[in-house]
């Protein structure tokens, strides 16, 4: 997804909140979601998307370049990959399994929520 770090946090925010599954996305944020889906999106969206992720290069990337870019630092469901959002998906055995990789200290006593803090890069 194209929404930024911010869009997507108002966006699940009043989700959260919400009594339904299905919750009003905010005024902004569902108007670029409607241009996305009818349009696909600009290369200024696609611009705004790579600055949030922090890509490097982005200034001399094509559009083509803009996507794949956005889509190999993002997860299935466009969160930023090693982010807190994307790490609080996964199975404490995930997370240990990554924090080994990592070889994170003192793993073996931590719960889910510390492996999440460990391992965010966005901490």
């Amino acid at each position: 997804m194209l929404l930024t770090k911010d869009e997507y946090a108002r966006s699940t925010r009043d989700k959260k909140q919400g009594d339904s599954q299905f919750v009003d996305q905010p005024d902004d944020v569902r108007d670029k979601v409607a241009r996305i889906k009818e349009d696909g999106p600009t290369k200024d969206m696609l611009m705004e998307r790579a600055r949030d992720l922090d890509i490097t290069g982005r200034a001399s990337m094509t559009k083509q370049g803009l996507l794949d870019a956005i889509d190999a630092a993002t997860d299935e469901n466009g969160r930023a990959k090693g982010s807190t959002a994307a790490l609080e998906q996964k199975t404490k055995d995930d997370l240990y399994a990554m924090a080994q990789d990592q070889d994170i200290e003192g793993r073996s006593s931590m719960s889910k929520s510390d492996l999440v803090k460990a391992l965010a890069k966005d901490a």
